[in-house]
């Protein structure tokens, strides 16, 4: 959904690693509004340094429901 139109249609820009609305054309990265928006550090890097952090959530708390 675009943040800027509210529009649920985008197209990828394949020369950037961006979205474009079809209706408004705001360019939106998929990290945009995530712990990831600032940071250069690759999805895949970030997604296995949180690993440790929700495994260990999972084990200290077993009644919570944690998708994995």
């Amino acid at each position: 959904m675009c943040p800027q139109c509210g529009h649920d249609k985008a197209h990828l820009i394949t020369t950037r690693p961006l979205y474009q609305c079809a209706s408004c054309r705001y360019q939106v990265s998929v990290t945009a509004g995530t712990i990831f928006h600032s940071t250069k550090v690759p999805l895949r890097k970030g997604f296995w340094a949180i690993l440790p952090v929700t495994q260990s959530l999972r084990r200290s708390c077993p009644s919570a429901i944690i998708v994995g």
